[in-house]
């Protein structure tokens, strides 16, 4: 691998596969940063409550990333998911969530000064994400997470057909 190659940024929306992808390039010395929606380490105050609260919200974390780059948007985010629960129709809801997301990564990555970079996004989460790193040269990996809307149509018209 050549020094260009060691500059990889992942763009995850939620916790994913445990965050496998950046766990992986972080142990090879090859993660820049992780861009997350939702970060809670150790030292965060939702650690002091019991156990019992909060669970999920609470495994936003991965400890083969405690010493990773991690850049998140965790007040926003819950805020935005408050505020925003019961207004739509579950996809809808999904992609509003998609497009409000992207646009908070965004301005992380308008940050970075690098241009050597190779970006990784999941599908619903990398268009807007790619148009900016494609603008600014650099090299783009998408997860691809499901067949998408056009699935969700199919499998709701069976269940109809039931």
């Amino acid at each position: 691998m050549t020094n260009n190659d060691s500059n990889w940024i992942c763009c995850q929306l939620g916790a994913r596969e445990h965050y496998a992808i950046p766990r992986v390039l972080h142990q090879i010395g090859q993660l820049k940063a992780l861009v997350t929606d939702i970060w809670i380490d150790r030292q965060h105050p939702l650690n002091c409550l019991p156990k019992s609260y909060l669970s999920s919200l609470r495994a936003r974390y991965h400890p083969q990333l405690k010493t990773a780059i991690v850049k998140s948007f965790t007040s926003n985010q819950v805020i935005w998911e408050m505020t925003h629960r019961g207004e739509s129709q579950e996809w809808e809801l999904i992609m509003a969530r998609n497009l409000w997301w992207q646009k908070q990564a965004l301005k992380m990555l308008t940050q970075e000064p690098q241009d050597h970079i190779t970006l990784f996004a999941y599908s619903y989460t990398a268009l807007e994400l790619f148009k900016y790193a494609k603008y600014r040269g650099w090299k783009t990996i998408l997860g691809q997470i499901d067949p998408g809307i056009i699935e969700a149509q199919l499998v709701a018209k069976k269940e109809q057909l039931n």
